[in-house]
């Protein structure tokens, strides 16, 4: 029998990949669920005809969100917390100057992604023992499972496809209008090192009504969450589903494991026997119950971090009737910078157009002044747009992770550590290349709105045990096996060499899939 610890995208798809040959596999997942009050409300919203979606209906939607300039904090889900809860309880975390966390919840961080998609290409992936080409077999399984929005541009001459026919989600008038103007420069500005495209979401665009609401949580639920694959995982009469346990640590000897947990419910202990392990409970999780299994204690860890940055984008022009569009919210355009000038690797940008967390944003800077500045405010509206980006790991501060002792239970410290060469710098040259190009780009970044986050905000980390082909200390090999380990693999990000810039959750999925497709 083989376990996988963990229902987030990578346990998923190593799942998939095991079943596929015919393996057995039981999941043991912490399983954290949407409250059953919640659940019933979007039940009954997906019920009702979109005609009839009043405020008061969709207000729980929309519950403990609280926009300011700096963005919106931890995204919730249908008002929820849950992708976040019992952390304190279970994994407790310390943090200086880092602003990260874990999660228990079914579907781990797939829960409140913002489902970008991109491949890593081969210039990014400087230190790892496998190759995009090892990689690409997996993308192609994974993406054959999901939903994928996408369209066949000039991304795709670096940052392929990996699907024959995928649908695509209309863009926004504010998108439109602005591809429409860069289309004429694409090739000028390739020549600059400046690729646009469309965005790539695992999102089920078919279905989509366009009621902007992405960002609390899709009404319908389109957009991708591995939770939603477990009933088709379930199907299979070799695989089990166990919820409600959290994985402490594992040992392994005389040709099989044993899993240390307990109950989520009340902190019973329990017993797992597996002729093999695939730890795929997220970065944090899966390097705390390691750690916890080598007793490495008060030893120093590197966690790589993608490091992540915001900044207003302002069109020449503006557009009318953004507030009443119908639109998805999710990001519409990528951009992808390539030049040495700024990154030795690929720095990855994310264009998102209209959302009303925009106003909640805006009215809380402006207080009192908003009613007078509002005619003001709506103008400005159709000209604003949001750039998010991210460095490769290797540009970025990182972040020191130890697991101490604290009483009777563990608990990681995660302090920021600074990058080799200041990311800041490099940033501040991006925003300068984004505005030597404003006349082709159709707009500029407002660089004194730049903001650069702590540590670890953009959840785009990894690194704890990173691959090789003869791996050390706190190291692991091509398929996920720290030294003295034979049957325990690390499937999720722990993995990763380095986090290359352009988004982690489909190389999580592809790398675990190309992981428990090995016969051993």
């Amino acid at each position: 029998m083989n376990y996988v610890v963990g229902s987030g995208p990578a346990g998923v798809f190593a799942a998939f990949a095991l079943l596929g040959r015919g393996q057995r596999v039981t999941m043991l997942d912490a399983g954290n669920q949407l409250e059953p009050t919640l659940r019933q409300s979007l039940v009954q919203l997906q019920q009702t005809p979109r005609p009839q979606w009043t405020p008061g209906k969709i207000s729980f939607l929309k519950q403990n969100v609280a926009p300011d300039r700096k963005g919106v904090g931890l995204k919730y889900a249908y008002g929820s917390d849950y992708p976040y809860r019992d952390v304190d309880r279970f994994t407790p975390l310390e943090l200086k100057n880092v602003n990260l966390t874990a999660s228990l919840a079914a579907g781990g961080f797939s829960t409140v992604w913002g489902a970008a998609m991109m491949p890593y290409a081969q210039h990014d992936l400087a230190g790892w023992p496998i190759t995009q080409a090892q990689l690409a077999p997996h993308y192609v399984a994974v993406l054959a499972q999901i939903d994928y929005s996408a369209v066949a541009d000039d991304l795709a001459e670096k940052w392929p496809l990996y699907h024959d026919h995928p649908t695509a989600l209309r863009p926004s008038l504010q998108a439109k209008s602005l591809l429409d103007k860069i289309r004429p420069s694409l090739p000028s500005l390739k020549d600059a090192g400046i690729f646009v495209g469309s965005s790539r979401l695992a999102v089920r665009a078919k279905d989509c009504v366009y009621c902007g609401l992405c960002m609390y949580g899709c009404p319908y639920e389109l957009i991708f969450n591995s939770a939603q694959l477990l009933p088709r995982l379930m199907r299979d009469p070799n695989f089990t589903y166990t919820p409600g346990v959290i994985v402490q640590r594992v040992n392994e000897s005389a040709g099989e494991v044993t899993i240390h947990a307990i109950s989520k419910q009340d902190s019973s202990p329990l017993i797992f026997v597996a002729e093999r392990v695939y730890l795929g409970a997220g970065v944090l999780n899966s390097t705390r119950i390691l750690l916890e299994s080598m007793q490495a204690y008060d030893t120093p860890i590197t966690l790589a971090d993608s490091s992540y940055f915001l900044v207003p984008w302002m069109r020449w022009r503006g557009q009318r009737g953004v507030a009443t569009e119908p639109l998805h919210t999710l990001s519409q355009l990528f951009l992808e910078i390539l030049d040495p000038a700024v990154s030795a690797n690929t720095v990855h940008l994310q264009l998102y157009t209209y959302n009303d967390l925009y106003v909640g944003a805006i009215k809380k800077m402006l207080g009192p002044a908003y009613g007078v500045m509002r005619p003001a405010v709506e103008a400005a509206l159709g000209r604003l747009h949001i750039l998010q980006g991210y460095l490769h790991s290797t540009e970025s501060p990182s972040i020191e992770l130890r697991l101490r002792r604290d009483g009777d239970r563990s608990k990681m410290t995660l302090t920021s550590r600074p990058a080799i060469s200041d990311h800041r710098t490099r940033i501040g040259a991006l925003m300068k290349k984004l505005a030597r190009h404003r006349r082709q780009l159709g707009g500029f970044p407002v660089k004194p709105m730049l903001n650069i986050p702590d540590a670890g905000r953009g959840f785009h980390n990894g690194g704890t045990f990173p691959m090789r082909n003869n791996p050390g200390p706190f190291q692991s090999d091509t398929l996920g096996r720290p030294p003295d380990f034979s049957r325990v693999h690390l499937i999720d990000s722990s993995t990763f060499p380095t986090v290359p810039a352009t988004t982690i959750t489909l190389s999580v999925m592809a790398n675990a899939h190309r992981i428990g497709s090995v016969e051993l």
